[in-house]
């Protein structure tokens, strides 16, 4: 169990940082800012949501208009009152068995009250069709990439000269012009497109479906056909115009068409305006960067083109990720793997903020360019009329409010309100939005808007009533990057306003709703369950601060904002107290230290996260002398104080103070065993110096501060020491213990300032064995002949050089 625990505290969590690190995530999930939901325009078009590497649901459009088409057309067909969406659960949420038993007379069928089935037992030729269809039907996965092809198919379950003779008989058999002829005509057309029999394929597309513009048959027969063009321009053409008619066959038509392409190298052979507002919308949906050009050209051809929703949808969820993602999440935009803008000019690994001046130049460049793009896009929306006009008002209302124009955001939404309660959710987050960043709000009014509204927002995003996903939800059992979709905007929300109070100075309450955005994640580094719940507290922050937050938790709520709080429930009062008594410690006020830390018990720490793993042995040992064991937190405090005061004194005495509290600070060191003392996470790779909250590459309890960075991995306050009782002491023997534990410091302080990747160099090996013997020379050449030295020679060989 302590292996468990410690690979969970130091390990480098490397797969970890691959996934989540890089900017290599999915709409929804992860750290993706998607503040306006997509999936008010539906889900046909989903698979095109903007993401980054790879499509978010991976698997076909179930939900679009075609499939649909195709319900209401059953459904007429059968009559009897029975419904497109019943008959679409009979017709593709159903097994080939399904229909063998409905063949056979038997009763125990998938969704057996659905009344179709009896329907469907009154018309045998149709039953026999499905029968035919469920046998053909090839299951595959949509390709996970962009770049991927379509999945090869499944071995049919007959073999095709079967299939295709019994398909020519039924279709011959059929009336002529009957809806039954038509679905074998297009099965048989199918069936000619995957052996590349276009001659086939052609009599029955002019025969049926040609200039058909009522049966969906015909929109599918289309996209087929234009499998067999070997001209490029017309089948992108013709695919293009499949994109816009047929969402199920969409994700076919990204993969079979180039990633990239010149819209008025098409432009010659389209035929009208409806085609050509169609390749241009092909166009904006393939590419990752900005579209606005694209988009506007297909809404100039065709504004009643249903993918416009679809575009203009992406370039707000684009533009949130550019202008919000490093705002809320302290990470970097996605970006397209191996995709990279014609404005960047050096590597991804570049965008990672925590490289300082060179990030943030390069964030500031872009973030720039970004808002002169949304400036773009707002005008814009503003002579936009959506398809779906319900959704116009919003998309104005959401782009100013990432434009900062908040009062211009608010003054929008009633009328979205009003138009359709469907979207009066996304209204309610935008109006919360905007109304928290109001320059106007001081912070009463801040808390009593967040008071009134957050709570119901929370809970319209919450997972439903009675899952275990709502149990969890309500536990608050969740920390970085651990939740999905509806729960990361929830999320976003908290550290939105977070982030607020922040801006106005309230930390105490930053702290709280940065807890509550706990699912939302917080940089690059990684940590346990915990640490993160203190994170936020772990840094330079005033003893105010701590105490306001230990107040707020150990008192009864005193108004409406402290009630919404504690209804979620606190982090325990003391892992605060714990937080606040390191954070003094690092600073070298012991007493302030002492004075957090005392009302905490050694049953607490016993109990809690993996202090008793960690703190062993008491920071006090010396070296190679036998173990002392941990006498507690409090007790060590109260040691370090009274060797404070004997540090005053003068000559051996004095000079002995200085070196236990020189030990002891080594102890409590990245360096010593008792290292959690001083930090909650420990790293096999230490970053050089330290990095300002929240950022690292590591765990995130590595240093964010000079204070922290000092205490923990510079040696600073250990030499000082060693300094005060080398000056104090005449004694041969302190004087050699001395000299080891510089050495000591002198060895690991240098290595430890090496980069990660160093470790990984050629010459590793030379240049530590090099640092090693500068630092311990002093000890050899100085002081053999003193007992500690032997004992440290016969302990450790390699002082023998």
């Amino acid at each position: 169990m302590k292996m468990l625990r410690l690979l969970s505290i130091v390990s480098l969590f490397l797969c970890y940082g691959h996934i989540n690190a890089c900017g290599f995530s999915i709409l929804g999930d992860e750290y993706r800012v998607a503040l306006f939901n997509p999936y008010l325009i539906g889900q046909e078009y989903e698979l095109f949501f903007y993401s980054s590497e790879k499509f978010h649901p991976g698997t076909n459009a179930t939900a679009g208009r075609d499939r649909m088409r195709n319900g209401e057309q059953w459904a007429q067909e059968l009559g009897g009152g029975v419904t497109a969406e019943q008959v679409l659960q009979l017709v593709y949420d159903t097994g080939l068995d399904d229909w063998q038993k409905l063949k056979a007379g038997k009763k125990n069928l998938t969704h057996k009250t659905n009344p179709g089935w009896e329907r469907f037992r009154q018309r045998p030729a149709l039953v026999d069709y499905l029968l035919y269809a469920k046998a053909y039907e090839k299951p595959s996965d949509v390709g996970t990439y962009w770049w991927m092809d379509e999945d090869e198919a499944d071995d049919q379950q007959k073999s095709d000269a079967e299939l295709a003779l019994t398909a020519e008989t039924a279709y011959a058999d059929a009336e002529t012009g009957s809806f039954l002829q038509e679905r074998w005509a297009y099965q048989l057309l199918v069936q000619a497109y995957y052996a590349d029999d276009l001659p086939a394929a052609d009599r029955l597309f002019t025969q049926h479906f040609e200039g058909n513009d009522e049966s969906v048959l015909a929109d599918w027969a289309r996209y087929h056909m234009a499998g067999f063009y070997k001209d490029d321009v017309r089948r992108t053409i013709m695919l293009a115009n499949a994109f816009r008619e047929v969402p199920e066959k969409a994700h076919a038509v990204f993969t079979r068409t180039a990633n990239e392409f010149n819209v008025l190298d098409y432009l010659d052979q389209a035929s009208n305006d409806y085609e050509r507002s169609n390749l241009y919308a092909l166009a904006a949906a393939k590419r990752p960067d900005r579209a606005l050009d694209l988009l506007k050209e297909a809404y100039r051809y065709d504004p009643t083109n249903p993918v416009l929703d679809l575009l203009m949808t992406r370039e707000i969820n684009k533009l949130e990720d550019w202008l919000m993602s490093f705002r809320l999440t302290n990470m970097a935009p996605a970006v397209h793997a191996g995709y990279f803008g014609p404005e960047q000019d050096f590597s991804y690994r570049d965008l990672y903020p925590e490289l300082g001046d060179r990030a943030t130049a390069f964030r500031e460049k872009n973030y720039r360019r970004d808002r002169a793009y949304l400036k773009e896009v707002r005008a814009f929306a503003k002579q936009f009329t959506s398809p779906t006009p319900d959704m116009t008002v919003l998309y104005r209302a959401h782009l100013a409010f990432l434009d900062e124009d908040y009062d211009a955001a608010i003054t929008l939404l009633p009328a979205a309100a009003e138009v359709n309660p469907k979207y009066a959710l996304q209204g309610d987050i935008i109006y919360y939005l905007a109304a928290i960043q109001r320059p106007g709000n001081d912070l009463q009014e801040l808390k009593e808007l967040v008071s009134n509204r957050l709570p119901e927002l929370e809970e319209a995003l919450a997972p439903p009533p009675g899952t275990e996903e709502r149990a969890r939800y309500d536990s608050g059992d969740y920390y970085y990057g651990e939740n999905q979709e509806e729960g990361n905007r929830s999320s976003a929300l908290s550290r939105a306003t977070s982030l607020r109070c922040e801006a106005l100075k309230d930390t105490v309450s930053a702290y709280f709703m940065s807890v509550r955005s706990l699912p939302y994640i917080n940089g690059y580094g990684y940590s346990s369950k915990y640490y993160s719940y203190i994170d936020y507290l772990d840094r330079d922050l005033s003893y105010q601060v701590y105490d306001g937050i230990i107040a707020t938790i150990s008192r009864a709520p005193k108004d409406r904002f402290e009630r919404m709080l504690a209804k979620k429930g606190f982090v325990d009062v003391n892992a605060v107290r714990d937080v606040a008594g390191t954070s003094a410690l690092r600073r070298r006020d012991v007493a302030k230290a002492l004075e957090y830390i005392s009302p905490i018990g050694n049953k607490w720490y016993a109990e809690t996260y993996a202090f008793s793993d960690y703190l062993q042995q008491s920071v006090f040992t010396r070296p190679f002398e036998t173990t002392a064991p941990f006498p507690g937190k409090a007790a060590t405090l109260r040691k370090l104080l009274d060797l404070e005061q004997a540090t005053q004194q003068t000559g051996e005495a004095g000079a002995a103070a200085c070196y236990e509290l020189a030990n002891a600070w080594y102890n409590m060191s990245y360096y010593g065993e008792s290292w959690m003392m001083l930090s909650y996470g420990w790293s096999g790779y230490l970053e050089p110096g330290y990095q300002a909250w929240p950022f690292t590459n590591g765990h995130m309890a590595l240093p964010h501060n000079r204070a922290d960075y000092r205490a923990t991995q510079s040696g600073a306050y250990v030499l000082g020491y060693l300094d005060c009782a080398y000056d104090l002491s005449d004694e041969p023997e302190l004087l050699a213990q001395i000299a080891y534990l510089r050495g000591m410091v002198d060895w690991q302080v240098p290595l430890t300032a090496k980069t990660s990747n160093y470790t990984w160099s050629n010459d590793y090996t030379f240049t530590a064995d090099s640092i090693y013997r500068v630092a311990f020379s002093p000890f050899i050449r100085q002081y053999q002949g003193t007992e500690f030295y032997d004992v440290a020679t016969g302990r450790c060989s390699a002082l023998s050089f």
